[in-house]
């Protein structure tokens, strides 16, 4: 699941990750959140540049239920 920039820049921080591990972080199998301080990517260096998790579940439902939660609650930041 990709993550929401708000803005191009340097990455400062990201929203909605404490919450999202905290109910979720058992179900996640990978992610990737750049240090504060990077550079943002620009658009053509693919969705996922600046930031994803990956969650697996069992059940589909489910799983598409976590994964728009994400996408709803999970920001990254840039300054």
């Amino acid at each position: 699941m990709p993550l929401g920039l708000d803005r191009e820049g340097h990455i400062s921080d990201y929203s909605g990750t404490d919450e999202i591990f905290r109910k979720h972080g058992n179900l996640v199998v990978g992610q990737h959140f750049p240090s504060p301080g990077k550079p943002t990517q620009i658009v053509e260096a693919g969705y996922l540049a600046n930031g994803w998790i990956r969650v697996r579940h069992e059940d589909f439902d489910a799983l598409r239920d976590i994964l728009k939660k994400i996408g709803q609650m999970v920001q990254v930041r840039a300054a």
